[in-house]
């Protein structure tokens, strides 16, 4: 991704229903709750109720909606808001986000409806709602049980998508986010297959940036071998300017295993536990878009027919198919949505057609972008369709995006701690997991970011 010039005034967008809604399928009420209410003439200002109805068929998920109830409508006058948590027997979980928006409590009932492939953590037995006055203190929680809508699935593999590092000078901000978010990757996924990163992983294709990037590694991995796999994105054929592909692409040869993989292609494939994962690679110098974007992906007719050829092949194992392309396709996922005005989608509208043709018929396809930068928080950050390809925003190491149009900065900074996020992916027996995690947030917190953990069932080829 190119640096941005526009700025504007960040507002999250989150989904909360501020009227009860109806919703079918599984209904519950929950009664249990911790009493911290504050009370005058003996009446209790801070009562409410719980209700649940379960609309997803998907275990481990929790997609339905949640009602939030009071008697009357001065009956608990002194709470302001709601507030939804992950937790378990002990209390909230400590490394989860707060769940979606808070919630008002002006009117007599509110709920809030979770997407239909929300995932339960593994580790959360219960939901917390919280009830807080103006100053944001807890008057009242109440909690919802959640243990009949998990199943315990065999963990098969797991791999971590990063992308867009973007390191240049060592010691530079995005050398030290890449070194943190290497580190958490160790820590929180020792088991892992792979890693794979996807693109961007230097801000220039010059030998400096690269010897910068490898001292990274160096610093997060020791003598360990990382085992990465590279795709190659926009800025690894950047010099000073976007002219000069087949130069700069010669030297993130020279530094990736790209060029093992394919015969000296940009693009290829690999099998990892009887699973295909496939990298797109731009095969030419791209061409400008209409918008502020860059068509960072030119595939060219030999390396059409050969992705044509490789999904076929990857059908055959019947297990998702993993596909890899730094830039997005139009309108799949934040910073690719024209209907917000964003136009970092990375491909022509030629190829962008003919690459929709050949994966529409594997709905077991995830396809994990990169490019925009755009931030978990975004609108749309992933797009999961029964019968459908589901897309994934992998977000950016070195900084990230927010917004519509040409969209500003998450933090109003290129800050050398805060913004940062990526993706860990669990494959089980029945169903992938795409977790969300905060390598950095905004307050410099690394935890997992609640409403980007989802799940796909199995699927196969139409």
């Amino acid at each position: 991704m190119n640096a941005r010039k526009h700025k504007f005034v960040y507002g999250l967008t989150l989904f909360a229903l501020l009227s009860c809604v109806s919703c079918a399928g599984e209904t519950s009420s929950i009664s249990s709750a911790t009493d911290t209410a504050s009370s005058s003439n003996n009446v209790d200002t801070t009562v409410f109720n719980l209700s649940f109805d379960k609309s997803s068929s998907i275990e481990n998920t929790i997609g339905g909606t949640i009602s939030i109830d009071k008697d009357i409508p001065t009956a608990n006058r002194d709470i302001k808001n709601y507030k939804l948590y992950w937790g378990d027997d002990s209390g909230k979980l400590s490394d989860y986000t707060q769940l979606g928006s808070t919630i008002s409590a002006l009117a007599t009932n509110a709920s809030y409806t979770f997407a239909n492939n929300l995932a339960i953590p593994q580790q959360a037995t219960k939901l917390y709602v919280d009830g807080t006055n103006r100053q944001g203190e807890i008057l009242k929680t109440k909690t919802m049980d959640l243990t009949s809508y998990k199943k315990e699935s065999n963990l098969l593999f797991e791999f971590p998508v990063i992308s867009d590092q973007h390191v240049s000078n060592k010691g530079g901000n995005f050398y030290n986010k890449t070194i943190a978010a290497y580190k958490d990757i160790i820590k929180t996924s020792p088991n892992r297959s792979f890693i794979m990163s996807n693109g961007d992983m230097v801000d220039r294709g010059i030998k400096e940036y690269y010897d910068a990037y490898n001292d990274a590694l160096k610093e997060a991995f020791g003598d360990e071998n990382p085992n990465i796999y590279y795709t190659i994105g926009n800025h690894e054929y950047i010099p000073t300017n976007e002219s000069d592909y087949t130069t700069y692409t010669d030297l993130a040869y020279e530094y990736t295993n790209v060029a093992q993989m394919n015969d000296g292609k940009p693009y290829y494939s690999f099998v990892s536990n009887n699973s295909y994962f496939i990298v797109l690679g731009t095969t030419s110098m791209p061409e400008s878009l209409a918008g502020n974007t860059q068509c960072s992906e030119n595939l060219g007719a030999e390396e059409l027919a050969w992705f044509e050829s490789t999904m076929k092949e990857a059908s055959a194992t019947n297990n998702p198919i993993y596909v890899f392309s730094h830039a997005p396709l139009k309108d799949t996922v934040s910073g690719s949505l024209t209907e917000y005005g964003q136009t970092w989608y990375g491909f022509s509208d030629e190829e962008d057609a003919k690459v929709k043709n050949i994966i529409k018929n594997y709905p077991q396809t995830l396809l994990f972008s990169s490019h925009t930068h755009w931030c978990f928080e975004s609108e749309n950050p992933y797009y999961i369709d029964d019968n459908n390809v589901s897309y994934f925003n992998t977000a950016a190491v070195s900084y990230l995006w927010a917004g519509h149009n040409g969209g500003y900065i998450y933090d109003g900074t290129y800050s050398d701690t805060k913004g940062s996020q990526g993706l860990y992916v669990k494959v089980y027996d029945d169903y992938v997991e795409v977790k969300g995690r905060n390598f950095s947030d905004k307050k410099g917190n690394t935890d997992w970011y609640s409403n980007y953990q989802v799940i796909i069932p199995n699927k196969t080829s139409l």
